[in-house]
């Protein structure tokens, strides 16, 4: 089944509580010095102050030789699993041209999957951020390309 944000409101909560998670997941590796492969890291000093409380973040630490892998293997997840539907209705009043679609977001397989990569990695030495809700890793990194991309022109009324 998929849910799509028709409220406004909800709508532009959803996508700032994703933007901010994938900020602080971008924070997190950039703070380590961890690179996707197009080296497409946003500085430091250009992320807003977030608060972790009101985004209810698990903090996961992984070693960090085996960081740049996993977030390869997040991010080529995110691109088969997450899923953006356009969607046109001439009768509803608020056109987006893009409603967000939480049938993956929400996935029990998506979590399952997070668990298991993490249970087995020991702690103490890299950064990644894990949410217990439906903003999980796959969906950091699917935002991260969709903003590398410039794939997400309502980002803008957030911003």
């Amino acid at each position: 089944m998929k849910y799509l944000v028709r409220n406004k409101l909800a709508f532009y909560s959803i996508i700032y509580k994703l933007e901010c998670a994938a900020e602080l997941f971008l924070l997190a590796t950039s703070d380590w010095g961890i690179k996707n492969k197009e080296k497409h890291i946003i500085p430091v000093k250009k992320l807003p102050k977030l608060n972790f409380d009101s985004l209810k973040m698990d903090i996961i630490y992984l070693p960090e030789k085996l960081s740049c892998s996993i977030l390869d293997l997040l991010i080529t997840y995110a691109k088969a699993e997450v899923a953006m539907e356009k969607v046109w209705d001439e009768d509803d009043p608020f056109n987006p041209e893009f409603y967000f679609t939480l049938r993956h977001l929400t996935s029990s397989v998506i979590g399952l999957k997070c668990l298991i990569v993490s249970k087995k990695i020991k702690k103490n030495y890299g950064i990644v951020i894990r949410s217990s809700s439906f903003v999980n890793q796959s969906t950091f990194s699917f935002l991260w390309e969709i903003r590398r991309h410039r794939r997400s022109e309502y980002l803008k009324f957030i911003r």
